[in-house]
């Protein structure tokens, strides 16, 4: 399952020799968009982020039930050239999706909105939504982020596009911009918010393939939107990203759960063949 073809390698080669040139054309990013970020401790990589704009969360909201689609922003290669052949198995990897309001409504959207991303323990199985705060309550995780979009240095409109994809870029993780740096702002939590973390730890990659896809296991977390004053946040549904590198987005969390082992599948469907008989039994009796 694992990107180490030796044609994959060499085009990861010259992608990272791409990164270091630049390009003429800087990421566009701004308020409201949605901001896909890797970071790791150790291995290769450990000095950079990875960052992906996903767009506005309107492309995530407002679906119909049981949408299931392919993230084409973030492009497998990035990964490899960044972290190297074998990142899927760097424990140190992590990555979380983040995104904001300024002080200002935008795009229907309150003054200091906020997105965030909260992994999943079990994938498939929902998580406690983050709780919304007051305006003032989320402003500095706000800050934080808006930094993230521009004027810093190391924040994505400062930033050159990969060889591979046009919303990605790959930033040194001591820029003030950079996603390290803004996470990191307050011990212990991301973004001065959240707690532990909005990302999810590559230590916990499953194994058993998912429902979605029946082949690769999927490392999910699902996304929040946090409106001032608004109780507990709105889930608009899950991220999973597997061992080749392909984010998927999905309304219903459920795909991504393990492909039930044979013992377990003929339990649940005996289950159901007793459940259809004694409904049967009722209604002649």
């Amino acid at each position: 399952m694992k990107i180490k073809a030796n044609m994959i390698l060499r085009l990861a080669g010259l992608a990272g020799a791409l990164l270091l040139t630049g390009s003429a054309h800087a990421i566009t990013a701004g308020f409201a968009d949605l901001v896909l970020g890797f970071r790791a401790t150790g291995g290769q990589g450990s000095g950079l982020n990875l960052e992906v704009n996903l767009g506005q969360p309107s492309l995530y909201a407002g679906l119909a039930p049981n949408t299931s689609f392919v993230v084409t922003q973030l492009n497998s290669l990035d990964l490899v050239s960044t972290y190297g052949a074998a990142w899927d198995d760097n424990t140190t990897l992590s990555f979380g999706i983040v995104g904001a309001v300024g002080s200002a409504d935008f795009n229907g959207y309150p003054a200091r909105t906020l997105w965030a991303s909260r992994p999943e323990a079990t994938p498939g199985t929902p998580v406690t939504p983050w709780n919304a705060g007051s305006a003032d309550g989320q402003q500095n995780a706000g800050g934080r982020i808006t930094t993230m979009y521009s004027g810093a240095p190391g924040s994505l409109s400062n930033g050159s596009p990969t060889a591979n994809s046009l919303d990605s870029t790959v930033i040194a993780n001591n820029l003030g911009g950079s996603w390290t740096v803004q996470e990191n702002g307050s011990a212990g939590q991301s973004f001065s918010r959240w707690t532990p973390r909005v990302r999810a730890l590559f230590s916990s990659f499953p194994t058993i393939p998912a429902i979605y896809d029946g082949t690769n296991p999927y490392l999910v977390v699902e996304l929040f939107e946090l409106r001032p004053d608004s109780g507990a946040g709105t889930r608009l549904g899950a991220f999973g990203l597997n061992p080749n590198g392909q984010l998927v987005f999905s309304n219903n969390p459920s795909v991504f759960a393990p492909i039930p082992e044979p013992a377990t599948a003929l339990t649940f469907a005996f289950s159901g063949l007793a459940l259809v008989a004694r409904r049967r039994r009722s209604a002649t009796a």
